[in-house]
């Protein structure tokens, strides 16, 4: 078996390997009314707990559920920040993976040029011996 097929064949075996699992790393996000009287905590994209300031039951029902989402929203969007934060420091550094990818181009390039060199050679010596 020459290079090329080598590296094809190690490509397919790459390829049909599966996946690796990512794991979603688990973060914790908070938010606050406006008042701050109403606290949200969202912990791996749940809520995991609420807490009102007693004093907030004062309030409306409208306004207490405004505040609510006010603090729920907060929540979740703290919650997606760190999410981002956690998942681009676990992320493959760009330049490792650039540099990687050129290896095997590289790699690549130089049995290609060595398959088609060997196919010139034996064209040439098939031409020569026919004459």
């Amino acid at each position: 078996m020459n290079e090329l097929e080598e590296l094809l064949s190690k490509l397919g075996t790459e390829l049909d390997k599966p996946l690796p699992q990512v794991e979603v790393p688990t973060v914790e996000g908070e938010g606050l009314s406006e008042d701050q009287m109403v606290r949200v905590t969202v912990s791996g994209g749940q809520v995991s707990d609420i807490a009102i300031d007693p004093r907030s039951l004062r309030k409306s029902s409208v306004e207490l559920a405004d505040d609510l989402k006010e603090a729920m929203n907060a929540a979740l969007v703290a919650h997606a920040d760190a999410l981002m934060v956690a998942m681009q420091a676990d992320a493959t550094d760009p330049s490792t993976l650039n540099t990687d990818l050129d290896a095997i181009a590289g790699e690549a390039s130089r049995s290609l040029t060595e398959y088609l060199d060997l196919m010139t050679q034996m064209m040439e010596s098939t031409a020569a011996k026919e004459g």
